[in-house]
């Protein structure tokens, strides 16, 4: 079964032993939470980035050389043109900025732009596929985008990220974040069958999808 923010939140308040918000209020709680959310996240990009993969639509505007990539964007694997072709990376050093205006052929990402050679010349919609952070959970219904007996590492993390749990606790919920840690990223490599091919990377490997 599921666990929603709300459920989470209860669940941190029972290991550190806060049952009511005279010390954290529920919005306070929420960003411990949030926050261990994203280092259970990170921790799976570097581990099993496949996971946290999506595709998503982003499209080019007449005459101006770049395109915001999404702002979950952690990486990009490829992007495609409305005919399914995949552009060429192409380093930013190396466009020729004095070549005509017209439809992408390439890009490179410099920090949040996606920028395109030629520069495009009318409005042009690609399928970019990229590694992403989900978005932290705010409402209390919303759930972690984890495997649903997996969710309570995020209240173990949030619970060592508190600080408000004694030091014989502390040590208990350290071993049981990372056993629960080492079950979700085994439970999630079981799923994943018929991977897509690899590029290894500095720091984990990133997956190409057809």
């Amino acid at each position: 079964m599921a666990s929603t923010l709300s459920d989470i939140r209860t669940q941190v308040r029972d290991l550190i032993d806060q049952p009511n918000d005279g010390i954290f209020k529920n919005p306070q709680l929420n960003r411990i939470i949030n926050d261990a959310a994203r280092e259970v996240y990170q921790e799976i990009l570097r581990r099993q980035p496949k996971y946290l993969h999506k595709s998503s639509t982003v499209s080019t505007t007449a005459s101006t050389p770049y395109t915001d990539v999404p702002s979950d964007c952690v990486i990009i694997n490829k992007i495609v043109n409305s005919s399914n072709e995949t552009l060429a990376h192409i380093d930013l050093s190396s466009m020729d900025t004095t070549s005509s205006n017209g439809p992408p052929e390439g890009y490179e990402v410099t920090g949040p732009h996606i920028f395109w050679w030629p520069t495009p010349d009318a409005v042009y919609v690609h399928t970019i596929y990229y590694h992403h952070i989900p978005a932290d959970m705010s409402a209390d219904s919303d759930v972690p985008t984890l495997p649903y007996n997996c969710h309570d590492v995020i209240s173990y993390g949030a619970a060592i990220k508190s600080r408000m749990s004694k030091e014989d606790k502390l040590n208990e919920y350290y071993a049981a974040y990372e056993s629960k840690l080492s079950l979700l990223l085994h439970t999630i490599a079981v799923g994943q069958t018929n991977e897509a091919p690899r590029i290894k990377g500095a720091f984990h490997d990133f997956y190409i999808f057809d």
